[in-house]
């Protein structure tokens, strides 16, 4: 079953990344990829136990995925130290933009869950 989860993952992510490339990378593929999957497990297209096992893996072990970022990093640190202040400001509006954004979607979506509820 890993290998058909891990398979399913891999076609949706290499979907994306076409759609991507055929769009002109406006978005990247690996969010196109996952959006698509998300649809396919909404619409029942996919089952979820079918990815169930690989996506507890990929989720239970995402530090290793950051793992080139620090690199990135750490190899370019000499650049990001002469501009440390303008890094931590930019650092600082992204946070607190995805912050936000977090937040109002969970607060959309718990009222349309509501509002379903009441129904």
């Amino acid at each position: 079953m890993p290998v058909l989860g891990f398979s399913i993952i891999l076609a949706f992510l290499l979907a994306g990344e076409l759609i991507s490339a055929l769009i002109g990378h406006f978005m990247p593929g690996s969010v196109i990829g996952m959006i698509l999957l998300f649809l396919a497990l909404m619409t029942k297209v996919i089952k979820a136990d079918w990815i169930r096992s690989v996506s507890d893996f990929l989720t239970n072990n995402i530090t290793i995925l950051f793992v080139p970022s620090i690199i990135g990093i750490i190899d370019q640190w000499g650049i990001i130290r002469t501009n440390l202040i303008t890094w931590l400001v930019i650092i600082a509006v992204c946070w607190f933009a995805v912050f936000a954004s977090a937040g109002w979607t969970h607060q959309s979506i718990s009222r349309l869950q509501n509002r379903r509820n009441n129904r």
